[in-house]
């Protein structure tokens, strides 16, 4: 909405039921009215959440990977642990249905199955309020590309996954083999 003399306006749309307070992109906002909009002063969103090599840790979470970049540990800052082993690692199984192909699991789907592990490229990603890592995965002619961001605004652990899948009668799989808490908004 412009440029005032105490600073740069946005306006905001809410449609929530409820009022909106947090981070939206690079912005932070406070008291957006439910299902209504609002002129807000531009106030950038801080970032604090640190990536080094093998761990993404915010205020809320700490989350750890093995060398194959697999979640090994993701704990809260008062020491509680929501997966402690392997976790979200990818895998393709055999995938010759008995009828429909591209539609039908079977149940033996399992009994031939790789474990995804070849990482090709590890980058630290930075998106407005929420920072973490990609990590590009191939699997002979596909990749599979995973962006897993924290934010310190929420109480989120963010996966995003892009497949370019080019394998034919295989089906891709995420999975965590240790049990997981579900608290909130984690799962």
């Amino acid at each position: 909405l412009g440029k005032e003399e105490d600073g740069e306006y946005i306006a905001v749309a809410n449609p929530l039921p409820f009022e909106f307070s947090g981070a939206v992109g690079e912005y932070e906002l406070s008291n957006i009215p439910a299902k209504g909009f609002a002129r807000v002063k531009a106030k950038k969103a801080r970032c604090n959440v640190k990536v080094e090599k093998k761990q993404i840790a915010s205020d809320k979470y700490t989350v750890t990977f093995d060398d194959d970049y697999n979640i090994v540990s993701v704990k809260d800052t008062k020491g509680t642990e929501y997966i402690n082993g392997k976790g979200n690692y990818l895998y393709a199984c055999e995938d010759i249905p008995l009828n429909y192909d591209s539609w039908n699991v079977e149940d033996y789907h399992e009994e031939k199955k790789w474990l995804i592990n070849d990482v090709s490229e590890v980058s630290e990603i930075t998106e407005g309020h929420r920072k973490g890592l990609r990590i590009v995965r191939k699997f002979m002619n596909s990749v599979i590309t995973q962006y897993i961001t924290l934010s310190d605004y929420d109480g989120r652990i963010d996966f995003s996954t892009t497949v370019d899948w080019k394998e034919k009668n295989l089906l891709l799989l995420a999975d965590c083999s240790k049990p997981c808490l579900h608290l909130g908004q984690f799962a």
